[in-house]
């Protein structure tokens, strides 16, 4: 199955590689972490040789199917962060909630045009009671970090 933005776009194939490299770091995958890893290594080191392999495409997988949200959210942060110090764990929730701000830092910077507009979210509870329980809770854990 193909996303409808991969439909839309024009993708120049790229040869397979023929031959050994010499780099100094090599990427696995061309989804948003391998491209975002690769663009952040070069903006710290720009002397550094960096190679990206992909087996398919760039944006294959789930990067490609992604319907066009960013988020400055992490499925299960919470859990992952919760060894961490409150000082860690309300650095990380900053960093984390700045993704979307640092996405179109980049895209201004990078001269990338793609229609980037920023909305928001909004949580609410609709039809479960527990809903309003969840909502109490998110809220006093955001408050605590």
């Amino acid at each position: 199955m193909v996303s409808l933005w991969m439909e839309q776009v024009t993708h120049t194939a790229r040869p397979n590689l023929q031959q050994d490299l010499a780099v100094d770091v090599v990427i696995i995958g061309a989804g948003f972490t391998g491209l975002w890893t690769a663009y952040y290594l070069n903006q710290t080191q720009p002397d550094l040789t960096i190679a990206i392999l992909e087996a398919r495409h760039v944006g294959f997988g789930a990067s490609g199917r992604n319907g066009g949200w960013l988020m400055g959210e992490i499925a299960g942060a919470d859990e992952l962060l919760k060894s961490a110090s409150k000082a860690e764990r309300l650095a990380s929730h900053h960093l984390i909630h700045d993704i979307p701000d640092e996405v179109a830092r980049v895209c201004t910077q990078e001269n990338i045009h793609c229609d980037l507009k920023k909305g928001g979210v909004l949580y609410c509870a609709a039809r479960y009671p527990e809903q309003t329980q969840w909502l109490h809770d998110a809220l006093n854990d955001f408050k605590k970090k």
